[in-house]
């Protein structure tokens, strides 16, 4: 197939250079992982973290996998993600290109996929350290990062936000200290910003 058969992403005929999202589609083609939205991860009116996608103190999983499995079960029957596997998959193979492990025990995971209907942060606290990756220092937290398939811009925004904040010992002080999923969810939520 040639590239004229294709055309700058998410400009549609009758657009201008000034709309190229970067990337390419085919008109009329399915692109897996990618979903057609205008909303932005930011502007949900729905909050990133709530009480219902925290996990506290529950041993999730020995490793990153089910770890991220667990998490992403959580926000499944929140309804924030309508394909565990699609959105996990997303997720182990961004972990795979380099680790999401920061100094102090915090793993922020994350990705953008398809599979996400409400942009979304999952929280785990886990009872002991946990193995993320065999290359890295064990995690105590992850904050599991769900991004929708077409706001690279939102989900960069969000992730730059949580990563600033870990990288404080004093949040993640906070973080292991606090009593409530409610609490967990006020914390991570004053740090994007939003609630």
């Amino acid at each position: 197939m040639t590239r004229a058969a294709w055309r700058p992403l998410g400009v549609h005929s009758g657009a201008t250079g000034a709309d190229w999202k970067g990337g390419w589609e085919r008109p009329g083609l399915a692109i897996p992982g990618r979903v057609q939205s205008n909303r932005a991860m930011t502007d949900s009116p729905a909050p990133l973290v709530t009480p219902q996608i925290v996990s506290l103190d529950v041993a999730l999983g020995d490793d990153s996998a089910g770890i991220v499995r667990a998490l992403a079960t959580l926000l499944h029957d929140a309804g924030r993600v309508d394909d565990v596997q699609v959105f996990v998959d997303a997720v182990l193979a961004r972990e795979a290109l380099g680790p999401t492990v920061l100094p102090g025990g915090v793993a922020l995971p994350h990705a953008r996929s398809a599979a996400v209907t409400t942009p979304s942060v999952a929280v785990a606290r886990l009872p002991e350290p946990a193995t993320f990756r065999d290359d890295t220092d064990p995690v105590r937290l992850v904050l599991l990062i769900a991004g929708l398939g077409d706001d690279p811009a939102g989900y960069l925004q969000v992730l730059a936000k949580i990563a600033t904040a870990c990288v404080k010992y004093s949040f993640v002080d906070e973080l292991l200290r606090v009593r409530t999923a409610e609490e967990m969810a006020d914390l991570v939520g004053q740090a994007i910003g939003r609630r």
